[in-house]
């Protein structure tokens, strides 16, 4: 990938968080990025095309979020986690918040985000509910985990929309992330044996609001294996 290329994607991605889709003209990226607009439609010949290239960066980071829950860490991961999938998010935050937009230039963005992104988060909540459940910290039934998974992903997927919406929020700070993970865990609070909350709430506790680290790291942060993303 060359550098141009490169430099492209994240001036889209910049602009288009700052001023939204629409409102961003290919000019104006080529502008910002100090090349003409024929050099940036030799990579890129539609906006379409653009905008589908900066959609498989995010959709590449959102599968990197992913990880598989295991009994013994679950409740030390859950945490950094969300606070990993909350800062690709808000990096590509356009592409939630544009969408009427998006889908009008790039159709197939609606499916691809349905059949990945949304596909992908959901089967994360439910497999960790149900590591949770496997491991004895839950105190709900079975039938219930379901519909716990979709109110916590309703959550963690519109929580920007709501910072931006309600507050007019311009730039995730610390205490953003920290509301969103105060929020599911009050989700899931009612659903945790107490002493599953209260290892949770060590965890929490445990790791800065601000500090997003590739889940698996907490683990292995005392032997300085643990990775900052």
């Amino acid at each position: 990938m060359s550098a141009t290329r490169d430099r492209i994607l994240a001036t889209s991605r910049q602009l288009w968080n700052e001023r939204g889709f629409a409102d961003v003209t290919v000019a104006e990226i080529a502008a910002r990025v100090g090349i003409s607009t024929g050099n940036l439609s030799y990579h890129f010949p539609t906006k379409r095309e653009l905008v589908e290239a900066v959609w498989d960066e995010a959709e590449r980071r959102h599968l990197e979020v992913a990880i598989t829950w295991r009994p013994e860490t679950v409740l030390a991961d859950l945490p950094v986690w969300i606070r990993s999938l909350c800062r690709v998010m808000w990096e590509y935050r356009f592409l939630y918040r544009d969408g009427v937009q998006l889908v009008a230039t790039a159709p197939a963005l609606l499916r691809r985000g349905r059949e990945t992104v949304v596909q992908v988060g959901r089967e994360q909540l439910r497999a960790c509910l149900a590591t949770l459940a496997d491991s004895g910290h839950l105190r709900t039934d079975a039938d219930q985990l379901a519909p716990v998974a979709t109110n916590c992903w309703i959550v963690l997927r519109y929580w920007i929309d709501f910072l931006v919406e309600a507050r007019d929020v311009r730039r995730i700070e610390r205490e953003d992330v920290a509301e969103l993970v105060a929020q599911f865990a009050a989700l899931v609070h009612p659903h945790l044996t107490p002493a599953a909350w209260r290892n949770l709430q060590a965890n929490l506790d445990a790791q800065p609001s601000g500090e997003f680290r590739t889940p698996g790291a907490a683990r292995h942060a005392a032997t300085g294996r643990g990775q900052h993303r």
